[in-house]
């Protein structure tokens, strides 16, 4: 199963797998596409939502934390295991923030708590 859907801002992701959800906020690069090494393990025993940031327009920290509660509502779950990558770490932390109760569990991976500019 792979759907593709695009969020208010122009976040877009991609959806492979089946089970709980796992949403995955790439780095600066925005594609996702560094995370293939684990993707194909996890899709196994997990919904994978792979998030494509927007590469164009003006947004904000809160904008990309509601793009992620809207893909995990749209999906139709209550809650999802988070994986942040570099940049994405700091949007997830917003989002542990923001959205404490969309989250089943939070993982950081190489990343630091804000970026500036």
């Amino acid at each position: 199963m792979s759907q593709a859907e695009e969020t208010r801002t122009g976040c877009s992701y991609k959806v492979e797998g089946r089970g709980p959800l796992l949403v995955f906020i790439p780095g600066l690069d925005g594609t996702g596409e560094l995370f293939f090494k684990q993707k194909p393990d996890l899709v196994g025993s997990y919904r994978v939502a792979t998030v494509h940031l927007s590469e164009q327009g003006d947004f904000t920290y809160e904008d990309l934390t509601d793009d992620v509660a809207a893909i995990i509502k749209e999906l139709g779950e209550e809650r999802a295991i988070i994986i942040g990558e570099s940049f994405g770490g700091t949007v997830a932390l917003s989002f542990a923030l923001r959205h404490p109760g969309l989250i089943d569990r939070l993982i950081i991976l190489n990343s630091f708590p804000r970026f500036r500019g």
